[in-house]
Protein backbone atom coordinates (compact mmCIF):
# COMPACT_ATOMS: atom_id res chain seq x y z
CA UNK A 1 0.00 0.00 0.00
CA UNK A 2 1.44 3.35 -1.25
CA UNK A 3 0.74 6.06 1.26
CA UNK A 4 0.12 9.93 0.07
CA UNK A 5 2.94 12.37 0.53
CA UNK A 6 0.94 14.28 3.29
CA UNK A 7 0.53 11.04 5.22
CA UNK A 8 3.98 9.60 5.28
CA UNK A 9 4.95 13.65 6.29
CA UNK A 10 2.67 13.28 8.93
CA UNK A 11 3.98 10.00 10.01
CA UNK A 12 7.72 11.03 9.88
CA UNK A 13 6.84 14.05 11.68
CA UNK A 14 5.32 11.63 14.73
CA UNK A 15 8.31 9.88 14.45
CA UNK A 16 10.78 12.22 15.04
CA UNK A 17 8.99 14.67 17.96
CA UNK A 18 8.19 11.37 19.79
CA UNK A 19 9.44 12.54 23.10
CA UNK A 20 9.14 9.12 24.96
CA UNK A 21 11.61 7.64 22.55
CA UNK A 22 15.19 8.87 22.86
CA UNK A 23 16.24 11.52 20.28
CA UNK A 24 19.07 9.35 18.84
CA UNK A 25 16.67 6.81 18.26
CA UNK A 26 13.97 8.72 16.56
CA UNK A 27 16.73 9.97 14.01
CA UNK A 28 17.97 6.48 13.55
CA UNK A 29 14.57 5.20 13.06
CA UNK A 30 13.88 8.63 10.72
CA UNK A 31 16.85 7.40 8.76
CA UNK A 32 15.56 4.04 7.90
CA UNK A 33 12.64 5.13 6.66
CA UNK A 34 14.13 7.52 4.23
CA UNK A 35 16.29 4.19 2.65
CA UNK A 36 12.41 2.35 2.31
CA UNK A 37 12.10 3.43 -1.74
CA UNK A 38 12.27 6.83 -3.18
CA UNK A 39 8.70 8.13 -2.26
CA UNK A 40 10.01 7.58 1.54
CA UNK A 41 12.71 9.23 0.65
CA UNK A 42 11.58 12.33 -0.92
CA UNK A 43 8.98 12.80 2.15
CA UNK A 44 11.26 11.84 4.81
CA UNK A 45 14.65 13.84 3.90
CA UNK A 46 13.09 16.90 4.25
CA UNK A 47 11.48 16.55 7.85
CA UNK A 48 15.30 15.07 8.85
CA UNK A 49 17.28 17.43 7.16
CA UNK A 50 14.97 20.82 8.28
CA UNK A 51 17.00 21.38 11.86
CA UNK A 52 20.29 18.99 11.57
CA UNK A 53 22.38 21.58 13.09
CA UNK A 54 19.44 22.21 16.01
CA UNK A 55 19.32 17.98 16.61
CA UNK A 56 22.91 18.15 16.53
CA UNK A 57 23.14 20.44 19.05
CA UNK A 58 20.63 18.25 21.62
CA UNK A 59 22.91 15.06 21.28
CA UNK A 60 25.94 14.50 23.42
CA UNK A 61 29.20 16.17 20.94
CA UNK A 62 30.61 13.86 18.98
CA UNK A 63 33.18 14.77 16.37
CA UNK A 64 32.17 12.45 13.80
CA UNK A 65 28.33 13.81 13.60
CA UNK A 66 29.40 17.45 13.16
CA UNK A 67 32.02 16.63 10.66
CA UNK A 68 29.74 14.41 8.57
CA UNK A 69 27.15 17.30 8.90
CA UNK A 70 29.52 19.96 7.30
CA UNK A 71 30.91 17.15 4.32
CA UNK A 72 27.21 16.88 3.28
CA UNK A 73 26.80 20.14 2.75
CA UNK A 74 29.80 20.67 1.20
CA UNK A 75 28.80 18.16 -1.43
CA UNK A 76 26.02 20.00 -2.30
CA UNK A 77 27.90 23.39 -3.37
CA UNK A 78 27.99 23.70 -7.22
CA UNK A 79 31.44 22.75 -9.52
CA UNK A 80 32.21 26.05 -9.74
CA UNK A 81 32.44 26.65 -5.91
CA UNK A 82 33.81 23.62 -5.18
CA UNK A 83 37.04 24.75 -7.51
CA UNK A 84 37.61 27.52 -4.78
CA UNK A 85 38.32 24.40 -2.48
CA UNK A 86 40.43 22.74 -4.58
CA UNK A 87 42.73 25.56 -4.82
CA UNK A 88 42.98 25.75 -1.26
CA UNK A 89 44.38 23.68 1.86
CA UNK A 90 41.20 21.81 2.07
CA UNK A 91 41.82 20.68 -1.84
CA UNK A 92 41.22 16.87 -1.72
CA UNK A 93 38.83 16.94 0.76
CA UNK A 94 35.93 17.66 -0.97
CA UNK A 95 34.20 15.26 -3.44
CA UNK A 96 33.12 16.72 -7.12
CA UNK A 97 30.00 14.27 -6.98
CA UNK A 98 26.63 15.59 -5.87
CA UNK A 99 24.31 13.92 -3.59
CA UNK A 100 20.90 12.82 -5.12
CA UNK A 101 19.08 16.14 -2.99
CA UNK A 102 20.56 19.12 -2.35
CA UNK A 103 20.08 19.00 1.16
CA UNK A 104 20.65 23.24 1.94
CA UNK A 105 16.96 23.69 0.42
CA UNK A 106 15.27 21.82 3.35
CA UNK A 107 17.17 23.81 5.71
CA UNK A 108 14.34 25.96 7.87
CA UNK A 109 15.61 25.87 11.04
CA UNK A 110 19.24 27.40 11.31
CA UNK A 111 21.21 28.05 14.52
CA UNK A 112 24.29 29.77 13.89
CA UNK A 113 26.38 28.65 16.21
CA UNK A 114 25.74 25.11 15.95
CA UNK A 115 26.85 25.82 12.25
CA UNK A 116 29.75 27.10 13.37
CA UNK A 117 30.41 23.98 15.48
CA UNK A 118 30.07 21.53 12.85
CA UNK A 119 33.13 23.65 10.59
CA UNK A 120 34.89 23.51 13.77
CA UNK A 121 34.85 19.62 14.09
CA UNK A 122 35.17 19.14 9.89
CA UNK A 123 38.16 21.36 9.90
CA UNK A 124 39.72 20.26 13.01
CA UNK A 125 39.34 16.40 11.90
CA UNK A 126 40.70 17.23 7.89
CA UNK A 127 43.35 20.53 8.18
CA UNK A 128 44.08 21.84 11.06
CA UNK A 129 43.96 21.80 14.87
CA UNK A 130 46.41 24.96 14.90
CA UNK A 131 44.54 28.43 16.66
CA UNK A 132 46.09 30.38 13.92
CA UNK A 133 44.72 28.35 11.41
CA UNK A 134 41.38 27.56 12.57
CA UNK A 135 40.44 31.31 12.16
CA UNK A 136 41.53 31.64 8.64
CA UNK A 137 40.01 28.13 8.11
CA UNK A 138 37.01 28.51 9.69
CA UNK A 139 35.99 31.66 8.17
CA UNK A 140 37.14 30.46 4.66
CA UNK A 141 34.70 27.40 4.93
CA UNK A 142 31.70 29.09 6.78
CA UNK A 143 32.41 31.77 4.46
CA UNK A 144 31.53 29.41 1.30
CA UNK A 145 28.58 27.30 3.09
CA UNK A 146 26.91 30.29 4.45
CA UNK A 147 26.05 32.21 0.55
CA UNK A 148 25.07 28.78 -0.37
CA UNK A 149 22.86 28.37 2.14
CA UNK A 150 21.60 31.78 1.36
CA UNK A 151 21.29 31.60 -2.16
CA UNK A 152 18.78 28.06 -2.04
CA UNK A 153 17.22 28.46 2.08
CA UNK A 154 14.07 30.48 2.77
CA UNK A 155 14.58 30.21 6.82
CA UNK A 156 11.48 29.95 9.18
CA UNK A 157 13.62 30.01 12.45
CA UNK A 158 16.71 31.60 13.23
CA UNK A 159 19.13 30.72 16.46
CA UNK A 160 21.99 31.76 18.67
CA UNK A 161 22.42 29.55 21.13
CA UNK A 162 25.37 28.50 24.04
CA UNK A 163 27.17 25.36 23.21
CA UNK A 164 27.99 22.33 25.98
CA UNK A 165 31.05 23.03 28.57
CA UNK A 166 32.26 19.98 27.45
CA UNK A 167 33.14 20.56 24.08
CA UNK A 168 36.41 21.96 22.72
CA UNK A 169 34.80 24.19 20.39
CA UNK A 170 33.31 26.67 23.43
CA UNK A 171 37.54 27.43 23.61
CA UNK A 172 37.40 28.53 20.32
CA UNK A 173 34.17 30.85 20.26
CA UNK A 174 36.52 34.18 21.79
CA UNK A 175 38.51 34.04 18.35
CA UNK A 176 35.43 33.33 16.28
CA UNK A 177 34.15 36.48 13.93
CA UNK A 178 30.50 37.13 14.04
CA UNK A 179 30.32 38.08 10.60
CA UNK A 180 26.76 40.96 10.35
CA UNK A 181 24.87 38.04 7.69
CA UNK A 182 22.26 40.34 6.54
CA UNK A 183 24.73 42.00 4.44
CA UNK A 184 26.02 39.10 2.59
CA UNK A 185 24.77 38.54 -0.93
CA UNK A 186 21.26 36.43 -1.05
CA UNK A 187 20.65 37.54 2.64
CA UNK A 188 16.80 38.91 1.51
CA UNK A 189 16.30 35.45 0.40
CA UNK A 190 17.53 34.09 3.21
CA UNK A 191 15.57 35.98 5.81
CA UNK A 192 12.42 37.19 4.38
CA UNK A 193 9.99 34.40 5.76
CA UNK A 194 11.58 34.18 9.29
CA UNK A 195 9.13 33.75 11.73
CA UNK A 196 11.38 33.01 14.64
CA UNK A 197 14.22 34.65 16.38
CA UNK A 198 15.86 32.94 19.42
CA UNK A 199 18.78 34.27 21.21
CA UNK A 200 20.96 33.09 24.19
CA UNK A 201 23.70 35.15 22.61
CA UNK A 202 24.57 38.80 23.05
CA UNK A 203 24.05 40.17 19.27
CA UNK A 204 25.52 43.33 17.82
CA UNK A 205 23.15 45.87 17.14
CA UNK A 206 24.58 46.13 13.20
CA UNK A 207 22.83 42.41 13.11
CA UNK A 208 19.68 43.24 14.84
CA UNK A 209 19.20 46.38 12.56
CA UNK A 210 19.87 44.02 9.72
CA UNK A 211 17.22 41.28 10.64
CA UNK A 212 14.84 44.57 11.40
CA UNK A 213 15.34 45.60 7.94
CA UNK A 214 14.69 42.70 6.37
CA UNK A 215 11.93 40.60 8.38
CA UNK A 216 8.68 41.88 9.10
CA UNK A 217 6.74 38.61 9.95
CA UNK A 218 8.97 37.41 13.33
CA UNK A 219 6.10 36.25 15.84
CA UNK A 220 8.22 34.40 17.67
CA UNK A 221 10.99 36.10 19.78
CA UNK A 222 13.27 34.86 22.74
CA UNK A 223 15.33 38.15 23.90
CA UNK A 224 19.01 38.10 25.71
CA UNK A 225 20.37 41.68 25.47
CA UNK A 226 22.49 43.98 27.78
CA UNK A 227 23.30 47.78 27.46
CA UNK A 228 25.30 47.38 24.09
CA UNK A 229 22.49 46.50 22.21
CA UNK A 230 18.88 47.81 23.16
CA UNK A 231 18.57 49.79 20.44
CA UNK A 232 19.08 47.00 18.23
CA UNK A 233 16.40 44.70 19.80
CA UNK A 234 14.07 47.45 20.12
CA UNK A 235 14.32 48.62 16.64
CA UNK A 236 13.48 44.68 15.56
CA UNK A 237 10.66 44.70 17.80
CA UNK A 238 9.57 47.13 16.29
CA UNK A 239 9.30 46.28 12.48
CA UNK A 240 7.35 43.16 12.97
CA UNK A 241 3.70 43.20 12.31
CA UNK A 242 2.24 40.75 14.96
CA UNK A 243 4.43 39.66 18.19
CA UNK A 244 2.42 36.03 19.04
CA UNK A 245 5.06 34.38 21.41
CA UNK A 246 7.74 36.67 23.58
CA UNK A 247 10.19 34.65 25.49
CA UNK A 248 12.29 37.07 27.80
CA UNK A 249 15.48 35.50 29.52
CA UNK A 250 18.06 38.47 30.22
CA UNK A 251 18.33 41.26 33.25
CA UNK A 252 18.88 44.23 30.87
CA UNK A 253 15.43 43.91 28.94
CA UNK A 254 14.00 46.83 31.59
CA UNK A 255 15.69 49.78 29.13
CA UNK A 256 13.84 52.44 28.58
CA UNK A 257 13.44 51.57 24.15
CA UNK A 258 12.55 48.13 24.74
CA UNK A 259 9.75 49.08 27.55
CA UNK A 260 8.21 51.59 24.89
CA UNK A 261 8.65 48.88 21.69
CA UNK A 262 7.43 45.69 23.60
CA UNK A 263 4.02 47.98 24.93
CA UNK A 264 3.54 48.70 21.35
CA UNK A 265 3.10 45.22 20.46
CA UNK A 266 1.50 43.46 23.25
CA UNK A 267 -1.61 43.58 22.36
CA UNK A 268 -1.27 40.71 20.02
CA UNK A 269 1.01 38.29 22.43
CA UNK A 270 -1.01 35.03 22.84
CA UNK A 271 2.43 33.60 25.02
CA UNK A 272 3.82 35.41 27.23
CA UNK A 273 7.43 34.01 29.24
CA UNK A 274 9.50 36.17 31.81
CA UNK A 275 11.97 33.74 33.15
CA UNK A 276 12.59 35.37 35.76
CA UNK A 277 10.88 38.98 35.95
CA UNK A 278 13.06 41.56 35.38
CA UNK A 279 11.22 43.68 32.82
CA UNK A 280 8.64 46.06 34.40
CA UNK A 281 5.46 44.39 34.69
CA UNK A 282 3.57 47.52 33.47
CA UNK A 283 4.86 46.68 29.96
CA UNK A 284 2.32 44.09 29.82
CA UNK A 285 -0.74 44.89 31.08
CA UNK A 286 -2.67 45.49 27.35
CA UNK A 287 -1.78 41.92 26.77
CA UNK A 288 -5.49 41.36 25.74
CA UNK A 289 -5.13 38.20 23.69
CA UNK A 290 -2.74 36.31 26.47
CA UNK A 291 -2.79 32.76 26.77
CA UNK A 292 -0.29 31.25 28.24
CA UNK A 293 1.82 32.75 31.00
CA UNK A 294 5.23 31.40 32.54
CA UNK A 295 7.17 33.66 35.24
CA UNK A 296 9.83 33.47 37.52
CA UNK A 297 10.11 35.38 40.84
CA UNK A 298 12.97 37.41 41.11
CA UNK A 299 14.49 38.78 44.79
CA UNK A 300 14.31 41.81 42.74
CA UNK A 301 10.54 42.31 43.42
CA UNK A 302 10.92 46.00 44.82
CA UNK A 303 12.09 47.58 41.49
CA UNK A 304 9.69 45.91 39.28
CA UNK A 305 7.09 48.60 38.59
CA UNK A 306 3.65 47.30 38.01
CA UNK A 307 3.73 44.11 39.42
CA UNK A 308 0.86 44.61 41.92
CA UNK A 309 -1.09 46.37 39.28
CA UNK A 310 -0.32 43.50 36.98
CA UNK A 311 -1.41 40.61 39.35
CA UNK A 312 -4.69 42.33 39.95
CA UNK A 313 -5.68 42.42 36.29
CA UNK A 314 -7.22 40.11 34.22
CA UNK A 315 -6.53 38.44 31.27
CA UNK A 316 -9.97 37.18 29.91
CA UNK A 317 -8.33 34.17 27.73
CA UNK A 318 -5.68 33.69 29.67
CA UNK A 319 -5.41 29.62 29.92
CA UNK A 320 -2.35 28.18 30.84
CA UNK A 321 -0.39 29.71 34.01
CA UNK A 322 3.50 28.81 35.10
CA UNK A 323 5.19 30.17 38.23
CA UNK A 324 8.10 29.40 39.33
CA UNK A 325 8.66 30.94 43.05
CA UNK A 326 11.25 31.63 45.56
CA UNK A 327 10.87 29.35 48.69
CA UNK A 328 10.02 31.84 51.21
CA UNK A 329 7.94 33.62 48.73
CA UNK A 330 6.78 37.71 48.45
CA UNK A 331 4.58 37.06 45.34
CA UNK A 332 2.43 33.98 46.36
CA UNK A 333 -0.21 35.85 48.20
CA UNK A 334 -0.71 38.27 44.95
CA UNK A 335 -0.67 34.86 42.89
CA UNK A 336 -4.05 33.58 45.02
CA UNK A 337 -5.52 36.99 43.61
CA UNK A 338 -4.44 36.71 40.08
CA UNK A 339 -5.56 33.08 39.60
CA UNK A 340 -8.80 33.77 41.72
CA UNK A 341 -9.57 36.42 38.94
CA UNK A 342 -8.83 33.59 35.91
CA UNK A 343 -10.33 30.83 37.28
CA UNK A 344 -13.08 30.76 35.07
CA UNK A 345 -10.73 30.40 32.43
CA UNK A 346 -7.60 28.50 33.55
CA UNK A 347 -6.91 25.06 32.09
CA UNK A 348 -3.12 24.56 33.36
CA UNK A 349 -2.13 25.40 36.48
CA UNK A 350 1.59 25.06 37.65
CA UNK A 351 3.17 26.42 41.14
CA UNK A 352 6.93 25.38 41.17
CA UNK A 353 9.57 25.99 43.56
CA UNK A 354 13.03 27.64 41.98
CA UNK A 355 14.80 26.24 44.87
CA UNK A 356 14.69 24.06 47.58
CA UNK A 357 11.06 23.77 49.47
CA UNK A 358 8.28 25.70 49.48
CA UNK A 359 8.12 27.54 52.65
CA UNK A 360 4.31 29.29 51.95
CA UNK A 361 3.01 30.93 55.64
CA UNK A 362 -0.30 28.25 56.37
CA UNK A 363 -3.43 31.01 56.16
CA UNK A 364 -1.66 31.44 52.31
CA UNK A 365 -1.39 28.06 51.28
CA UNK A 366 -5.00 28.01 53.35
CA UNK A 367 -6.66 30.64 51.24
CA UNK A 368 -4.76 29.75 47.96
CA UNK A 369 -6.32 25.99 48.19
CA UNK A 370 -9.61 27.13 48.58
CA UNK A 371 -9.64 29.21 45.53
CA UNK A 372 -8.42 26.33 43.22
CA UNK A 373 -10.80 23.39 44.66
CA UNK A 374 -13.99 26.26 44.53
CA UNK A 375 -13.57 28.26 41.57
CA UNK A 376 -10.74 26.33 39.15
CA UNK A 377 -12.82 23.57 37.90
CA UNK A 378 -12.21 24.09 34.64
CA UNK A 379 -8.61 22.37 35.27
CA UNK A 380 -6.80 19.91 32.95
CA UNK A 381 -3.78 19.99 34.89
CA UNK A 382 -2.18 20.64 38.15
CA UNK A 383 1.11 21.32 39.40
CA UNK A 384 1.60 22.61 42.86
CA UNK A 385 0.95 22.77 46.83
CA UNK A 386 -2.22 21.87 48.24
CA UNK A 387 -3.21 22.20 51.83
CA UNK A 388 -3.40 18.27 53.43
CA UNK A 389 -7.40 18.39 53.79
CA UNK A 390 -8.31 19.95 50.60
CA UNK A 391 -6.58 17.00 48.21
CA UNK A 392 -9.57 15.17 48.16
CA UNK A 393 -11.73 18.13 47.28
CA UNK A 394 -9.36 18.31 44.60
CA UNK A 395 -10.12 15.56 42.31
CA UNK A 396 -14.09 16.16 43.26
CA UNK A 397 -14.55 19.88 42.12
CA UNK A 398 -12.42 19.10 39.52
CA UNK A 399 -13.68 16.45 37.48
CA UNK A 400 -11.73 17.06 34.38
CA UNK A 401 -8.28 16.57 35.50
CA UNK A 402 -6.15 14.99 33.24
CA UNK A 403 -2.25 15.10 35.42
CA UNK A 404 -2.01 15.97 38.86
CA UNK A 405 1.52 16.72 40.13
CA UNK A 406 0.74 17.64 44.28
CA UNK A 407 4.34 19.51 45.55
CA UNK A 408 5.15 19.41 49.21
CA UNK A 409 4.40 22.47 51.56
CA UNK A 410 6.33 20.79 54.76
CA UNK A 411 10.06 20.05 55.27
CA UNK A 412 8.83 16.64 57.69
CA UNK A 413 7.06 13.89 56.17
CA UNK A 414 3.25 13.96 56.47
CA UNK A 415 0.48 11.10 56.74
CA UNK A 416 -2.24 11.49 53.34
CA UNK A 417 -4.01 8.07 54.43
CA UNK A 418 -7.09 9.04 54.75
CA UNK A 419 -7.00 11.39 51.55
CA UNK A 420 -5.49 8.70 49.69
CA UNK A 421 -8.33 6.35 50.43
CA UNK A 422 -11.07 8.94 49.30
CA UNK A 423 -9.11 10.11 46.32
CA UNK A 424 -10.05 6.52 45.09
CA UNK A 425 -13.61 6.79 44.94
CA UNK A 426 -13.54 10.36 43.33
CA UNK A 427 -10.90 10.12 40.15
CA UNK A 428 -11.88 11.92 37.27
CA UNK A 429 -12.43 9.51 34.24
CA UNK A 430 -9.72 11.29 32.43
CA UNK A 431 -7.06 11.05 34.91
CA UNK A 432 -3.91 9.86 33.53
CA UNK A 433 -1.20 10.84 36.29
CA UNK A 434 -0.79 11.38 39.62
CA UNK A 435 2.68 12.09 41.49
CA UNK A 436 3.32 12.41 45.09
CA UNK A 437 6.26 13.91 46.53
CA UNK A 438 8.17 11.54 49.37
CA UNK A 439 7.26 13.79 51.91
CA UNK A 440 3.43 12.65 51.65
CA UNK A 441 3.64 9.29 53.30
CA UNK A 442 0.43 6.44 53.73
CA UNK A 443 0.05 3.01 54.78
CA UNK A 444 -0.11 -0.24 52.76
CA UNK A 445 -3.89 -0.55 53.70
CA UNK A 446 -4.41 3.16 52.10
CA UNK A 447 -2.69 2.11 49.28
CA UNK A 448 -4.82 -1.32 48.64
CA UNK A 449 -7.83 0.58 49.65
CA UNK A 450 -7.13 3.07 46.51
CA UNK A 451 -6.49 0.82 44.27
CA UNK A 452 -9.36 -1.17 45.07
CA UNK A 453 -11.21 2.12 44.13
CA UNK A 454 -9.57 2.57 40.75
CA UNK A 455 -10.31 -0.96 39.87
CA UNK A 456 -14.19 -0.53 40.61
CA UNK A 457 -13.95 2.53 38.50
CA UNK A 458 -12.30 0.99 35.74
CA UNK A 459 -9.31 2.96 35.77
CA UNK A 460 -6.83 1.92 33.39
CA UNK A 461 -3.15 2.69 32.70
CA UNK A 462 -2.74 4.83 35.06
CA UNK A 463 0.44 7.16 35.80
CA UNK A 464 1.02 6.53 39.49
CA UNK A 465 4.15 7.92 40.27
CA UNK A 466 5.49 7.94 43.87
CA UNK A 467 9.05 7.43 45.58
CA UNK A 468 10.78 6.13 48.54
CA UNK A 469 8.67 3.86 50.29
CA UNK A 470 8.64 0.58 51.22
CA UNK A 471 9.34 -2.82 49.22
CA UNK A 472 5.91 -4.00 51.10
CA UNK A 473 3.97 -0.91 48.88
CA UNK A 474 5.79 -1.85 46.12
CA UNK A 475 4.71 -5.16 45.93
CA UNK A 476 1.37 -3.77 45.72
CA UNK A 477 2.05 -1.69 43.02
CA UNK A 478 3.16 -4.44 41.28
CA UNK A 479 -0.12 -6.86 41.59
CA UNK A 480 -1.77 -3.76 39.99
CA UNK A 481 0.24 -3.55 37.43
CA UNK A 482 -0.22 -6.58 36.25
CA UNK A 483 -3.79 -6.05 36.40
CA UNK A 484 -3.47 -3.05 34.18
CA UNK A 485 -5.01 -0.49 36.82
CA UNK A 486 -1.01 1.09 36.95
CA UNK A 487 0.72 2.24 34.17
CA UNK A 488 3.98 -0.23 34.00
CA UNK A 489 6.37 2.52 33.45
CA UNK A 490 5.05 4.65 35.85
CA UNK A 491 4.22 2.50 39.27
CA UNK A 492 7.77 2.38 40.35
CA UNK A 493 9.80 3.25 43.22
CA UNK A 494 13.32 4.63 43.82
CA UNK A 495 15.56 3.44 47.03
Amino acid sequence: MVLYQDILSQVFECTLNDSRVDLLERIFTLHSCILVNRTWCTSGYQILWREPFTLLSKLRCVQGRHTSLTSTYLKCLPEDVKFQFIESRAGGLISLNSPAFDYSKALKKFSYVDFQHSIFHWINTHISSDISNLIFDQEFVSGILIKHLMQHTKLKHLCFIQVSSECAFEEFLPHMNYTDITRLPGAVNFFESLTSLASLKILSTSLLNGIAGICHSIDTLCIDCDETNDEGWATLINAQSNLINLKITARNTNHPLIRRALRNKVNTLISLSLVPIYTSMDTFLNCIQLRELEIEETSEYATNTGLFQFFHSTFPKLESLSVKILSVSYLFHYLTTFIRNHCGSLRVLKVTCVQGYLQVKREYLDSYSAIIVGSCTNLLEYTGPLSITKIPLLFRQCNRLFRVNLLSNEFLSISICEELEQIGDLLPRNLAQIKIPSEFKFTTDALRRFLQSCEKRSVRDLEFDVSRYSSELQIILDRYKMKGVLNKKWAKKTW
